[in-house]
C-alpha cells in the first residue's frame, strides 16, 4: 500500500471513528500515520490500551498499560499480534467499513512479555517492558 493510500486509510478511519465514537460503549482507538525510522516509509499505527477498544486495521499497534506516570508501552507489527492475540482476545466488526476489529480481553503477563520480546524497534525508541 502506498503512502498515499494509507493516507487516505487514515482519513477513512478518522471519519468513521467521529462518527461511532458518539454511541460506542468501548474506547474507539485512532489511526494515525508515522513515519519508520530507518527509511521513513509511512506506516499506519492505533494503540491498544486494556480498555474495551474497537481497533481498526493497521501496520503496527502500540500496546501500553500501567499508570500514566508509571506506565509501559511498546509497538509490534499487526501481523505478528494478530497471530499470537486475534482469536483470544479479538472478533471482527463485520459491519465497520473501513474493519475494525472488538478487543474484547487483554493478553495475559506472559503474552504480553513475549509480544514484548517481538516488538517493532524500528518505530519507537522508547519502549518499555510491561511488568
Amino acid at each position: 500500500m502506498s503512502g498515499v493510500d494509507r493516507a487516505r486509510l487514515v482519513e477513512d478511519y478518522e471519519a468513521q471513528r467521529a462518527l461511532i465514537a458518539l454511541d460506542a460503549p468501548e474506547m474507539v482507538a485512532e489511526c494515525t500515520l508515522i513515519l519508520r525510522k530507518d527509511d521513513d516509509r509511512p506506516v499506519t499505527v492505533a494503540t491498544w490500551t486494556q480498555a474495551m477498544t474497537l481497533l481498526p486495521i493497521v501496520d503496527v499497534v502500540v500496546l501500553a498499560g500501567g499508570e500514566p506516570d508509571d506506565g509501559w508501552r511498546f509497538a509490534i507489527a499487526w501481523s505478528a499480534l494478530e497471530a499470537r492475540v486475534g482469536a483470544t482476545c479479538w472478533r471482527r466488526v463485520p459491519a465497520l467499513v473501513p474493519p475494525r476489529v472488538r478487543a474484547h480481553a487483554w493478553p495475559s503477563a506472559a503474552v504480553l512479555r513475549e509480544l514484548y520480546e517481538a516488538r517493532d524497534s524500528l518505530l519507537t525508541s522508547t519502549a518499555s517492558p510491561p511488568p
